[in-house]
């Protein structure tokens, strides 16, 4: 069983100081294979909601935090990365991609530069949230211990 506390510290941490990290090294960092990615998956999913908890319901369009994540051959997050954005911010998945699937922009090629501009805005809207919630290392401290102190993962 993988410590989504653990997940959420470093996918958190990392974003914080704006650092992505290619899926190998996050996979063997938290000891993933091909017989446990299903379970890690649903930690990793656990942990980018209880970053966002506080923030849900609001109007403003969600962070996604895995979006630091990045494949080796182009540098950005897998399709998980893109099916979320399309769930949690609908509307503005709907500006840029229309009526595309996500599992088509991600995989037909000549969505490329739509795959892109939405791994823009989900890169701009992940800065202005830690801008906001995280100006400095402080605050994520001690957003980090409150979870920690009431396990509220």
């Amino acid at each position: 069983m993988f410590d989504k506390f653990k997940i959420m510290e470093y996918l958190l941490v990392k974003a914080f100081n704006r650092q992505r990290i290619y899926y190998k090294d996050f996979y063997e960092h938290f000891g993933v294979d091909d017989d446990n990615m299903d379970e890690f998956n649903y930690a990793m999913e656990s942990a980018n909601k209880r970053i966002i908890k506080d923030i849900l319901g609001n109007t403003n369009p969600l962070p996604i935090y895995t979006i630091i994540l990045k494949k080796s051959y182009d540098a950005l997050p897998s399709t998980g990365f893109y099916n979320a954005f399309s769930n949690m911010n609908r509307d503005l998945y709907k500006e840029i991609a229309d009526d595309l699937l996500s599992q088509d922009v991600c995989r037909d090629p000549k969505y490329k530069a739509i795959k892109k501009e939405v791994f823009d805005k989900g890169m701009e809207i992940l800065n202005k949230d830690l801008n906001d919630r995280f100006p400095d290392s402080e605050t994520l401290k001690l957003f980090l211990m409150e979870v920690n102190i009431y396990k509220d993962i």
